[in-house]
């Protein structure tokens, strides 16, 4: 049996921004535009000082930038156990396996940006197609064998 705790950060993840992104506009405006992740998602052909129809974006990009912060902690177990047949009734042929896999993540953080709200993603259904991501995940496994045939 094996029992593992762990708590992993990563910073500067890879996460997929958009210039017309609500959190992105209201953190452009509060900056007066001079953050560097403003000028590289939304193109204006005057100084974004200029408030004007004259100067309405005329690119807003969609790229990947290095700035998301993913962080988990859990518990993953290992249990196997494995019983000669013939221990229980002579008679019995084959072994018989048991493996049981546990994974307990209760959390799993993400940040795509500096402040944007936390992302718990831990328990939660994926997109389209995907399978739940449940905090609490368990397989049991169990095998058979009666040695080779003859």
């Amino acid at each position: 049996m094996s029992v593992d705790y762990y708590n992993i950060a990563m910073n500067n993840g890879i996460t997929s921004l958009a210039g017309n992104n609500a959190t992105i506009l209201q953190q452009c405006e509060a900056v007066q535009w001079a953050s560097t992740l403003c000028s590289q998602l939304i193109v204006r052909p005057l100084p974004f000082s200029n408030s004007t129809a004259a100067n309405f974006p005329t690119t807003v990009y969609s790229e990947s930038f290095n700035t998301a912060k993913t962080w988990t902690r859990g518990v993953d177990v290992e249990a196997s156990y494995n019983i000669d047949l013939a221990e229980i009734a002579e008679e019995l042929p084959g072994m018989l396996n048991f493996r049981l896999l546990y994974s307990y993540q209760p959390t799993l953080d993400t940040i795509n940006f500096p402040g944007a709200s936390t992302t718990n993603t831990a328990g939660t259904v994926g997109g389209s197609g995907v399978s739940p991501l449940a905090s609490s995940r368990a397989t049991l496994m169990a095998d058979y064998d009666i040695g080779p045939s003859g």
